[in-house]
């Protein structure tokens, strides 16, 4: 992502999403996460993510871990794990 021309869409205590007006990608920071996304790439994350059923995994998993929610990536031995953000 450019160093220059960078706009803040978004933020919150856990992260943020900025956009670069000359490349166009996007910036989302979630805690220690980086993603640098094109558009397609952004709404497709979104829509992976709405299909995550998080109510199923805080049940399943959240009395053992305070971070339950897992996010499977291409990279097999990767899983990225959350807890439900309340805004």
């Amino acid at each position: 992502m450019c160093r220059k021309n960078i706009k803040v869409i978004n933020r919150t205590k856990s992260g943020i999403l900025k956009q670069c007006s000359s490349c166009e990608k996007f910036n989302v920071t979630f805690n220690n996460i980086f993603l640098e996304l094109t558009e397609i790439e952004l709404e497709n994350f979104k829509k992976y993510l709405n299909l995550t059923d998080v109510d199923y995994w805080e049940n399943e998993y959240g009395i053992m871990n305070s971070k339950a929610i897992p996010i499977p990536t291409n990279q097999h031995n990767l899983i990225l794990v959350f807890n439900r953000v309340r805004i």
